[in-house]
């Protein structure tokens, strides 16, 4: 919608910059610079778009770093708590009997890696309001 009333803007303002051209070639000031006041008003909303569109851009940019990291940040975390669990569980299968450790070892990694429970993400704490 922007980049549509910036067109329409431009080709305005073509016209008002070309009636001036014409008022001024013919000696008539009023009319130039009725044409001119109207050239500078659009022109100016056409500087006042291209900044918002700019502006807009970087949000959006701005908004899709902020996922991305946002993603790196919780697939960092799915892989803590992967790791948390195998090194919780490999001491506890440390500390059995050993013609037990290799089985439950390639049982642990298996379940690591197939069980989605892992992967989700834990719940959020309640935020608490201050009184």
């Amino acid at each position: 919608m922007l980049s549509r009333m910036a067109h329409v803007a431009e080709a305005l303002a073509t016209g008002f910059q070309a009636q001036g051209v014409a008022a001024l070639e013919a000696g008539d000031l009023d009319r130039a610079g009725e044409a001119e006041t109207r050239f500078s008003n659009l022109f100016l909303g056409i500087r006042r778009a291209i900044a918002l569109k700019m502006k807009l851009r970087k949000q959006h940019e701005e908004a899709e770093r902020e996922a991305e990291a946002d993603r790196d940040r919780r697939h960092d975390q799915k892989d803590d708590r992967r790791e948390a669990v195998a090194d919780g569980v490999s001491r506890a299968i440390a500390a059995g009997k050993p013609q037990a450790r290799e089985r439950l070892t390639a049982g642990l990694w298996e379940r690591l890696t197939e069980d989605e429970r892992i992967d989700a993400d834990p719940p959020t704490p309640p935020c608490r309001s201050r009184s």
